[in-house]
């Protein structure tokens, strides 16, 4: 994992615990819970971190399912195109004037898996 990533590290760190898995067991129960503390990253305002980890830990799962079957590379795919697009809309609505230049290379990340898929 890279140190860099603050946000979303869990999911990363449960895909390569399923990927590197004999078997897997799926229960649909929370076995722990998040403790909402201030300044957390939960309850912080919106930074550099919060706006682009999640699209960086999806482009590291697509990465990951490279080797896996379409409609898991779909998802992952669908999943990263998601997070691009959120990233894009918390910067626009919030004028996160500093992220632009960012955002720009997000959309145009978008045109490129929209070219692949066609």
């Amino acid at each position: 994992m890279p140190e860099n990533i603050k946000t979303n590290e869990d999911v990363i760190f449960n895909v390569d615990a399923f990927i590197n898995s004999k078997k897997s067991f799926y229960e649909d129960k929370a076995y722990y819970h998040y403790i909402l503390r201030k300044g957390s990253a939960a309850t912080s305002k919106l930074n550099h971190n919060k706006v682009f980890d999640p699209v960086k830990v999806c482009e590291m799962i697509v990465d990951r399912c490279s080797g896996f079957d379409n409609e898991i590379r779909n998802v992952a795919t669908q999943r990263y195109t998601g997070c691009i697009i959120s990233s894009y809309r918390n910067v626009k609505v919030n004028q996160l004037k500093e992220y632009y230049n960012e955002i720009e290379l997000c959309r145009q990340e978008l045109k490129t898996i929209e070219s692949k898929s066609l």
